[in-house]
C-alpha cells in the first residue's frame, strides 16, 4: 500500500523593499503596533538594499493542518534557495527567531551561509500558549476564559485540542448573533483560521528540540535577552539599542545596526 504523501506546507516570500545587493531575509509575522513594526522600519530604511520577508503564521492561516518546525524550515529554505541568491543576513523577530536560526541552518547546509541576527528573542512554551489560548476564548466569549492545561501530548494532538475548543466557542458567538447558518459558517472559518495560525506556530516552536546560536542578538536598554534552551559555549554578540522596552521601532536605529552587521560581516566574506 502507497503511504499518503505529507502535504508541505504553504510557503511565500514577499518583497517589502527592492534594491540592490544580496538581499537581508526578514523572518517575523503580521502585527499591529503604535510605536512600528521592523518589517515596516526596514522596508523604508534597507540603505536600498532588497529586503525579502518570510511570514509563516500568514501562510499557516491557509491551511487547517499542523505543521512541525522542521517542516516549516525545509519549505522556507528551499524556496529560498531556488532564488539562487545567498542573503546578506537573516533577521528573525520576537517569536520567529527559532524559524529563522533553522532556515539558516538548512541554508548553511546546502553552502549558503549567512550571519543570524535576532531581534528582542522570545521563545514560547506550552504554558505561554495556554495564555495565548485562554486570550483568544475570552475575546471570543465576552471577556472571561477558564484556563485550559494542554495535553501531554504531541504537537499535533495538542493544535487539534485547541482547534476544537475554538471551534465550539466560535460556533456559539455566532449562534448568539442570531445570523444565518452561512454567514456563520463564513465567520466561524475565517475567525478560526486566524487564531489556529498564531496557535500551529508558536506551538511549532515550543516544541522545537535546541536551537542553533545566531551571530548577533539585538534588544533596547531594557531588555534582557533569554538564551535558547541548548545555547552553550560562545554566546552571542549582544547589542543593546537605546529605546524603552516596546519602542524598539520608534525610529531607525535597529535598521542603522542591521546595515552595521550586514556591512561587516560582507568584509568578512
Amino acid at each position: 500500500m502507497n503511504a499518503t504523501p505529507v502535504e508541505s506546507p504553504p510557503v511565500t516570500i514577499s518583497t517589502l523593499a527592492a534594491g540592490t545587493g544580496a538581499p537581508i531575509l526578514l523572518v517575523d509575522f503580521v502585527r499591529f503596533s503604535a510605536t512600528g513594526t521592523l518589517s515596516k522600519l526596514l522596508a523604508g530604511n534597507a540603505g536600498g538594499r532588497t529586503v525579502v520577508r518570510i511570514d509563516a503564521v500568514s501562510d499557516l492561516s491557509q491551511t487547517p493542518r499542523f505543521h512541525r518546525l522542521d517542516e516549516l524550515a525545509a519549505a522556507y529554505a528551499a524556496a529560498l534557495l531556488r532564488r539562487d541568491e545567498a542573503p546578506a543576513a537573516i533577521v528573525g523577530f520576537c517569536s520567529a527567531s527559532s524559524l529563522a536560526l533553522w532556515v539558516a541552518d538548512r541554508m548553511a547546509l546546502a553552502g549558503q551561509s549567512a550571519p543570524v541576527v535576532l531581534v528582542e528573542p522570545t521563545w514560547p512554551t506550552r504554558r505561554t500558549i495556554e495564555v495565548d489560548l485562554k486570550n483568544m476564548r475570552a475575546s471570543v466569549r465576552g471577556g472571561h476564559a477558564p484556563t485550559q492545561t494542554l495535553p501531554s501530548a504531541e504537537a499535533a494532538e495538542c493544535f487539534a485540542f485547541m482547534s476544537d475548543l475554538l471551534r465550539a466557542d466560535l460556533a456559539a458567538m455566532a449562534a448568539e448573533q442570531e445570523i444565518s447558518a452561512e454567514e456563520a459558517e463564513a465567520f466561524t472559518a475565517e475567525m478560526l483560521s486566524r487564531y489556529r495560525a498564531w496557535l500551529a506556530f508558536v506551538l511549532a516552536t515550543a516544541d522545537d528540540p535546541a536551537a542553533p546560536e545566531p551571530d548577533y542578538v539585538i534588544v533596547s536598554t531594557e531588555a534582557e535577552p533569554a538564551p535558547a534552551q541548548g545555547w552553550a559555549g560562545k554566546r552571542p554578540l549582544t547589542i543593546r539599542v537605546p529605546a524603552p522596552s516596546g519602542e524598539l521601532f520608534a525610529d531607525d536605529k535597529v535598521c542603522r545596526e542591521l546595515l552595521a552587521i550586514v556591512a561587516r560581516e560582507g568584509d568578512r566574506r
